[in-house]
C-alpha cells in the first residue's frame, strides 16, 4: 500500500521553523529484484497532498510562517516540496522556501502558499493552502535605562526608552515606578522625583510598550540604588574681625540626614572649629598680618564630604584693639 509522509514545519518564539519527516503506515514486503510480480509495479505515480497549513495562525510581521504539510507517494518513494508564497493572491517574488520571513508585507494582507509535491521521478499536482492573516506586531521595548546613574536626591530620575514596532505604527509607553519592590506611582510620566529618598533605597521602572492594536510585553530597568550624598555647606562667611576676634558659625546640610563633622583642613595659627557645631573662633595674634587662608571641611562619616575655602584680610600693622 501508499506511505504517507508528514513533513511538519514548526514556528518557534525564536523565529526557527525546521521540517521534520514521519513516515507512517504500512508496506507490504518487497520480493527480490527481477521476479515477475512486485508490489507496486507498473508506471510511478506521483505524489499527492493531503493537506498544508500555514503556521502560525494568524502570522506577526516581527515572526516567521512555516508550513505543516501531510503527503503520501503510492511507491514510497521519498517526497520533497517545491513552495511559492502569495500574498493577497499574487506570488511574492523570491519566496520559494519552506518558511516566510513577513516583513515585507503589511497588517491585514493575506498570506497563502502552494506547495508542490515531488517523488524524483515526478511532481504532483499543487496544494493552495488556505489564507492567513497579517495582524498587528506589537511593540517591543528594546532597552530601558534609568539616568542619570549618579542619582542626585531632590533631582528628577528619567526612564531612557528604546523601542520598535514591527508594523512602523508609533509607539507611546507607559509606566511603573517602584521604590523597595513597592509600587509608587503608574502613568504615562517618565520621570520619578527623588525628593525625600534616603540611602539605600532602590528604585526599579517597568515599561509596556503599546500601539492602537493594544500592549506589548512589560520589560523592567536594572535596579538603581540611592548611594551616599554628600553634605554641602549653605553658610558664607563673614569677613569682619571685631576687637581682634573673629567667629563664624558654619551650617550645612545633608540630605541623608547623617550627623556631621566639621574641621579645619586649613587655617591661621590660633583657629578653632568646634567639630559637632562648626562654630569657628579665632584671637588673631597681634604679630600677624596680610592674607590668612581658610578651608572648612564637613564630613558625613560615609565618606561623602564639601569645602569651603575663603580669606581673612589683616592689616599690615595688625592690632587686637581694632
Amino acid at each position: 500500500m501508499g506511505v504517507t509522509h508528514n513533513v511538519l514545519g514548526v514556528i518557534t518564539t525564536a523565529l526557527l521553523a525546521s521540517a521534520v519527516v514521519l513516515v507512517i503506515g504500512c508496506t507490504s514486503e518487497s520480493t527480490p529484484l527481477g521476479e515477475a510480480e512486485r508490489a507496486g509495479s507498473g508506471p510511478n505515480q506521483p505524489p499527492t497532498i493531503r493537506s498544508a497549513m500555514i503556521l502560525p495562525d494568524p502570522i506577526l510581521r516581527s515572526g516567521t510562517a512555516s508550513v505543516r504539510v501531510e503527503a503520501e507517494d503510492p511507491e514510497d518513494n521519498a517526497v520533497t516540496f517545491r513552495f511559492q508564497w502569495f500574498a493577497n493572491g499574487k506570488p511574492i517574488p523570491e519566496e520559494t522556501g519552506a518558511t516566510l520571513a513577513p516583513t515585507m508585507l503589511n497588517r491585514g494582507d493575506k498570506v497563502s502558499v502552494a506547495v508542490t509535491p515531488l517523488d524524483g521521478h515526478a511532481a504532483g499536482p499543487a496544494y493552495r493552502t488556505a489564507p492567513v492573516k497579517v495582524t498587528n506586531s506589537p511593540p517591543v521595548v528594546k532597552q530601558v535605562v534609568l539616568e542619570p546613574k549618579e542619582l542626585v536626591v531632590g533631582k528628577p530620575l528619567r526612564a531612557q526608552v528604546e523601542g520598535s514596532d514591527a508594523d512602523r505604527d508609533e509607539i507611546r509607553y507607559t509606566f511603573e515606578w517602584w521604590k523597595n519592590n513597592e509600587l509608587v506611582s503608574q502613568g504615562e510620566e517618565g520621570s520619578f522625583q527623588t525628593t525625600g529618598l534616603v540611602r539605600d533605597d532602590t528604585i526599579v521602572v517597568a515599561v509596556t510598550p503599546h500601539d492602537d492594536g493594544g500592549p506589548g510585553e512589560r520589560v523592567y530597568s536594572q535596579p538603581l540604588t540611592i548611594t551616599n550624598t554628600s553634605p554641602s555647606i549653605t553658610s558664607m562667611p563673614p569677613t569682619a574681625i571685631v576687637a581682634g576676634r573673629y567667629v563664624y558659625s558654619v551650617t550645612a546640610q545633608d540630605p541623608d540626614g547623617d550627623p556631621l563633622i566639621y574641621n579645619l583642613e586649613t587655617a591661621p595659627p590660633g583657629m578653632t572649629i568646634n567639630e559637632k557645631t562648626g562654630q569657628i573662633q579665632w584671637q588673631v595674634s597681634p604679630d600677624l598680618t596680610g592674607p590668612q587662608e581658610v578651608r572648612v571641611v564637613v564630613a558625613d562619616g560615609q565618606d561623602g564630604s564639601s569645602f569651603q575655602d575663603f580669606t581673612l584680610s589683616l592689616p599690615a600693622q595688625n592690632s587686637n584693639s581694632q
